[in-house]
């Protein structure tokens, strides 16, 4: 299965339990877990690979949500865009458990 790719502007970072994202909206969602956390869309500051087709374009994992209820919030101007997988293309279902 060939590997597809997005550019996505950063707004920040967001720092929590030790573990850097690319914060990617810059307000948490709505999260219905609990009043005390907050819902965030971001993508892990982790470099995963190199694309295939320009060797000195280094790109990150697929975005995600993650919930917390411990973080640091830096928002930034200026931040270069990024590259990252798009998650869709993978089905999950043939993956082991």
């Amino acid at each position: 299965m060939e590997k597809k790719f997005k550019e996505v502007q950063p707004c920040g970072m967001l720092y929590s339990h030790g573990r850097e994202y690319f914060l990617l909206r810059p307000s948490p969602e709505e999260s219905k877990q609990s009043w005390e956390t907050w819902r965030w869309l971001v993508v892990p500051n982790k470099v995963v690979g190199v694309l295939p087709y320009d060797l000195s374009n280094s790109y990150y994992s697929y975005k995600r949500h993650i919930v917390t209820n411990s973080f640091t919030v830096e928002f930034m101007e200026g931040l270069p865009k990024i590259i990252i997988l798009v998650a869709d293309e993978y089905d999950l279902s043939e993956m082991e458990a």
